[in-house]
């Protein structure tokens, strides 16, 4: 959907993606995420401080595994599992998740937004 400067940009998402396998702390296995970025690991209920790491990320400053949003060329950011923004320029809306190896990544986001027009 194309979005125009000024627009607001409402997201909610739901949903878990199974990242690849990490071993930097207590949380070592498969992990999984939320759009937030919140994690676990994969079949064991508790859960894991959010995961940073400039090396495998889209946008280093937010978790591993995060929804991201951007419009048209701009910067992604943290969409998580609900915000709203004014949108700084026009273009289309488009969604990842915040990995840079997304091919071992399976599971989904589901994700609705709405668009309202500058007064």
């Amino acid at each position: 959907m194309a979005v125009s400067a000024g627009s607001t940009v409402s997201v909610r998402a739901a949903g878990s993606v199974v990242g690849g396998y990490f071993a930097v702390d207590s949380c070592t296995g498969q992990n999984e995420f939320t759009p937030s970025g919140a994690r676990s690991v994969t079949g064991k209920a508790a859960s894991c401080s959010p995961l940073f790491d400039a090396n495998e990320a889209v946008l280093p400053s937010a978790p591993i595994g995060a929804l991201l949003v951007r419009i048209g060329t701009g910067g992604w950011s943290l969409a998580g599992g609900s915000r709203s923004f004014t949108a700084a320029s026009g273009g289309t809306v488009a969604f990842t998740v915040n990995d840079l190896k997304r091919s071992d990544n399976s599971g989904a986001f589901s994700v609705t937004y709405s668009v309202t027009a500058p007064a």
